[in-house]
């Protein structure tokens, strides 16, 4: 059992706490991911998968524009990654916001033409007839 003590008084506990609020978050029970977001301190701010995952949280507990204003201010420390603007996309749809996801997913195309996930997202939007 000391190395139980050991390990928490030596490691950080911001990427365990980060990894249960993913496990969470994969089970529906966003409020306990978001809990755990928050014992992770800034630690998600620093590993793309972790905001992601956080984004998703937020937006799944109703929170979305504080979702879409969370993901977004990590795009912009990530403008080249091809993940950082389809999250966002992914939320947009949630909103209804149809042309932002479009400027969305084509970034993430711009980013990464390979990308079969934001083409489909796109032909997707381009054949959806319920709306805006």
């Amino acid at each position: 059992m000391r190395y139980l003590e050991s390990i928490r008084k030596y490691m950080d506990p911001a990427p365990w706490h980060a990894w249960l609020a993913t496990l969470h978050g994969m089970h529906g029970r966003s409020d306990k991911s978001l809990e755990h977001f928050r014992q992770a301190g800034n630690y998600a701010d620093h590993s793309f998968r972790a905001a992601a995952n956080k984004g998703n949280a937020l937006a799944r507990s109703g929170r979305r524009r504080k979702a879409l204003t969370y993901l977004q201010g990590h795009l912009r420390q990530q403008p080249d990654n091809f993940h950082a603007w389809s999250i966002p996309g992914i939320v947009l749809v949630q909103q209804g916001r149809k042309a932002d996801v479009a400027k969305a997913f084509e970034q993430a195309l711009y980013v990464n033409p390979e990308s079969v996930a934001a083409r489909q997202a796109l032909t997707d939007l381009e054949t959806d007839t319920s709306g805006p």
